[in-house]
């Protein structure tokens, strides 16, 4: 069941500065452009908008039809600091107090002997010397060129070389490098509404920002699209909302607090999630995993009750996503069923069958010979559901015949199967993995919506039930 266009459409500020045009004067409103005046009725066309906005999407989200299941906000932040931090985490073991400064750097640098285990790895940390004669010397410089095991490079453009404390230099290796973790939580200040950072962002030990983080909502709702930074008419930045970062992940964990936040540009496509607070205002739960659509069809289906055709329409409504198949029986039909003292013989002119009445019956493709008492038979609807191909099955089974991906998927219902490990065929790309005791429970969750259906639909004293075929 698709969804429905939204039967209302928003108008923009635009459209209603527009109607304005049409509605006042050209001697009203001419004035007001060429000097001062006209930013009231923007501002008013602003306001309005808003409001048709709200409109729209209460058209939307308040009807069965056209509600759906909401959706999060994504968008971009910028993180950036304005300080570079002045200490880092050590490095376990690169410790020692007999460093050197001796000749041999390069212009800009000094370079450092005495050291132990540095290596190619060392590059872009730093390192904090402690206990020099000249002060110039004492520090924490960025390594910049590796030498040996013993010795390294590091920038220092008022290096004092040699040290008259040779020898007896105290010094330590450090990282400063920093990666913000994605699933740092940024906010904003003004609402408090949530986003997490989905990428990471690797802060090298001089660089200050900034730089583009992926971001999306934690929670589904129009609420979460926030506006970006926006340039007033008098030329004015206003911030972005996302100005705070409330929980920082970093790599190594603490090492830059001075990390910030700002919003270049306005986070889009959230969406409340209306459908199942409306399914279960009219008393219909949604089920574990349950699609969309069929759960639409099963809240619109309540109103339509009793008659054999709204038993089909719901039917109908429910399997149709899945191209699935089935018989609507009214078990009055005797071909479908016998009950116990049923007639022994064929009656002439009737479909019914004496010996259609049997225990394991071989004959998987019909439907019949159903113990039923007299008041069922009567009294009851049965739905015989074709054997529907996955949905998204766990189940596994033992020497499994499937040789591609294709194998695993299903071209009528878009689903697909798992696979045991030892049968995986080479190509194994989907992501469904196998269980024991798995199970296909989007498709459970399916034959649970068709049975409950029916029992919302029936009539009282109607009995009713959901059969598949072959089990």
């Amino acid at each position: 069941m698709a969804l429905l266009p939204n039967p209302i459409i928003a108008l923009t500020a635009q459209d209603l500065l527009d109607l304005m045009e049409r509605l006042l004067p050209s001697g009203y409103l001419e004035p007001l452009k060429a000097g001062s005046g006209y930013e009231v009725l923007q501002a008013y066309a602003q306001v309005l908008a808003r409001v048709s906005q709200a409109a729209e999407r209460l058209g939307q989200d308040a009807q069965v039809s056209t509600a759906g299941d909401g959706s999060l906000a994504i968008g971009v932040v910028e993180l950036y600091r304005t300080t570079l931090p002045t200490s880092g985490e050590q490095i376990p073991g690169q410790v020692g107090v007999a460093a050197s400064i001796v000749p041999g750097a390069g212009a800009g640098q000094m370079r450092v002997s005495g050291l132990t285990n540095m290596s190619a790895a060392s590059v872009g940390h730093h390192l904090v010397l402690a206990n020099t004669y000249s002060l110039e010397n004492a520090s924490g410089f960025l390594i910049a060129a590796y030498v040996s095991a013993t010795s390294v490079d590091v920038v220092n453009a008022a290096a004092v070389v040699p040290d008259l404390n040779n020898g007896a230099i105290s010094w330590l290796e450090e990282v400063r490098a920093v990666v913000v973790k994605a699933g740092t939580i940024v906010t904003t200040s003004s609402g408090g509404r949530d986003f997490a950072t989905t990428v990471d962002v690797a802060f090298a030990p001089t660089a200050l920002g900034p730089f583009s983080a992926t971001i999306q909502a934690l929670g589904k709702d129009y609420a979460w699209n926030v506006p970006g930074t926006i340039t007033a008419a008098d030329g004015e930045l206003l911030p972005g909302d996302i100005d705070t970062i409330k929980t920082l992940v970093e790599d190594p964990p603490m090492l830059d607090l001075g990390i910030q936040v700002r919003q270049p540009a306005a986070t889009t496509g959230g969406a409340a999630g209306t459908l199942t607070p409306l399914g279960i205002d009219r008393g219909v739960p949604r089920y574990t995993g349950e699609a969309l659509d069929q759960y639409r069809a099963r809240v619109r289906t309540l109103p339509d009750t009793i008659s054999p055709s709204a038993f089909v329409r719901s039917l109908n409504d429910l399997l149709r996503p899945w191209k699935g198949e089935y018989a609507f029986i009214e078990t009055w039909q005797i071909e479908y069923t016998t009950c116990w003292d049923a007639p022994g013989e064929v009656i002439p002119g009737s479909p019914f069958d004496p010996n259609g009445l049997a225990y394991d019956d071989p004959r998987v493709d019909v439907f019949h010979g159903r113990w039923l008492d007299t008041s069922d038979m009567r009294g009851g609807v049965i739905a015989v559901i074709a054997g529907l191909q996955p949905l998204a099955s766990y189940a596994m089974v033992w020497d499994d015949t499937a040789i591609s991906n294709a194998d695993l998927s299903s071209s009528i219902t878009g689903g697909s199967r798992a696979v045991a490990a030892w049968d995986l065929p080479s190509d194994y790309a989907l992501a469904i993995q196998g269980a024991w005791d798995g199970d296909d429970y989007r498709l459970r969750s399916l034959y649970l919506a068709i049975s409950d259906t029916m029992q919302a639909i029936k009539a009282g004293g109607v009995a009713t039930a959901v059969e598949l075929l072959g089990e």
